[in-house]
């Protein structure tokens, strides 16, 4: 695998060049994990956040039963962790490989220490991962939106065999 090429192809680097993924790609760490393997669970502390470079991930959260229930299928070119670059509340997921998974790792005092000395860089990786938030949370509340609808459709159909 060519390492610099699979990293342009994130989400992270979305707008960079590639002088400017290599310089981010040397302040983090390339891992390869096995199949089955949490990168992170729901409650531990955070700081980290991820690129697929390639392989499978699940994000899994816990449902009120207790059973894990698969939010998000991710892949090659996917970022995973972000919120934990940017506050320091616990993993709000878990993060469990689908398939043996190359990753890029950086911490956060490692992610501000690059953002302080390449500011253009940051900027354009701030931009990516901003688009990749919005994202999400516009998925989320097209989920909560059907949810609702069903509510409501499940409580009406209640009543109407109530009368």
């Amino acid at each position: 695998m060519d390492t610099l090429n699979a990293f342009l192809d994130t989400h992270l680097c979305r707008y960079m060049n590639a002088s400017e993924a290599q310089a981010l790609l040397d302040v983090g760490e390339i891992r390869i994990v096995p199949r089955d393997e949490a990168i992170f669970n729901e409650g531990d502390d955070a700081g980290k956040m991820y690129a697929i470079l390639m392989g499978f991930m699940k994000v899994m959260k816990k449902n009120p039963p207790g059973e894990d229930e698969v939010l998000a299928i991710l892949s090659a070119g996917d970022i995973i962790g972000e919120m934990s670059v940017f506050d320091i509340d616990p993993r709000s997921a878990t993060a469990l490989t689908a398939s043996e998974v190359t990753l890029y790792e950086i911490d956060r005092k490692t992610m501000l220490a690059f953002m302080k000395q390449s500011p253009g860089t940051a900027v354009k990786m701030l931009w990516a991962i901003l688009e990749t938030v919005s994202m999400r949370l516009r998925s989320s509340n097209d989920s909560y939106q059907h949810l609702l609808a069903n509510h409501i459709e499940i409580k009406k159909q209640g009543r109407e065999e109530l009368e």
